[in-house]
């Protein structure tokens, strides 16, 4: 049952994209590297969720590869082949309080950025990779 619920919701997640309801592909993907135990987590999360208001509608897709338990790496696995960033995955799956600057042509990481970037900066950095 899990699993076909995950599968759901990833049909529900593609299908603007699927029935052409997407205007424009993403410039940048902002992959965060998440786990619900995680501390840099905490501290970073906040941060995201503050500027991610303002990339509305900017071309930023806001993504999350979960490590919190076996399942959700699980469930990062399948995302990531959805998105064509297994490498990331395989690169990164297990590390946490990372939010990953990925450019979505070429799967290329921009910038790896830490719980410690203000949120004045994480602003700046998403503007700058858009222009």
């Amino acid at each position: 049952m899990k699993y076909v619920m995950s599968f759901l919701m990833i049909v529900l997640i593609s299908l603007p994209v699927i029935t052409g309801e997407n205007e424009s592909e993403p410039e940048l993907i902002a992959l965060r590297m998440y786990a619900d135990w995680c501390g840099k987590c905490k501290t970073l999360d906040p941060k995201v969720d503050e500027v991610k208001k303002e990339f509305k509608g900017k071309g930023v897709l806001f993504a999350v590869f979960d490590q919190t338990d076996e399942f959700a790496q699980e469930q990062s696995v399948l995302h990531a082949r959805l998105l064509g960033l297994d490498h990331v995955q395989r690169e990164f799956g297990g590390q946490t309080g990372l939010l990953l600057l990925i450019d979505p042509e070429s799967g290329k990481i921009k910038e790896r950025i830490t719980h410690q970037i203000s949120v004045d900066e994480l602003r700046n950095k998403l503007t700058a990779y858009l222009n």
